[in-house]
């Protein structure tokens, strides 16, 4: 889980920043795969069955840290399984800061959130959007 967010970098690091997304992205899907499973009371073989694949590949989508990202085929698929909606959506970064702060545990000052709003502003994002 991110537990910080390095202020100066993601400010002036686009690498950074495209690495934190993507840590923010990973860990966001595999915890909704798993908490939608375990509130089925499924266990990942279970999971597996329905989608016709291995628990070791649903091992895998609940493991942020595995190295192949899933295809949204398959993010398809698990949404069609559990009968959720899936969205998948481009936004400013002001916006995802704003949106997701509980889940990369975002609990910085109020200084650097003025940075940030600074920041996205000067860069055109519209967190309205």
């Amino acid at each position: 889980m991110i537990e910080s967010i390095d202020i100066d970098r993601l400010i002036n690091d686009k690498a950074f920043r495209a690495a934190f997304l993507e840590k923010s992205v990973r860990e966001s899907i595999s915890r909704q795969i798993k908490e939608l499973r375990e509130w089925k009371d499924w266990t990942q073989a279970e999971l597996a069955q329905r989608l016709n694949t291995r628990a070791s590949a649903i091992a895998r989508l609940e493991n942020p840290r595995s190295k192949n990202a899933p295809r949204i085929a398959t993010l398809l698929a698990i949404a069609a399984v559990f009968d959720v909606a899936l969205m998948v959506r481009f936004e400013s970064w002001s916006k995802f800061l704003l949106i997701v702060p509980e889940k990369i545990l975002w609990l910085g000052s109020e200084e650097e959130l003025r940075r940030l709003r600074e920041w996205s502003e000067q860069r055109g994002d519209n967190p309205a959007g």
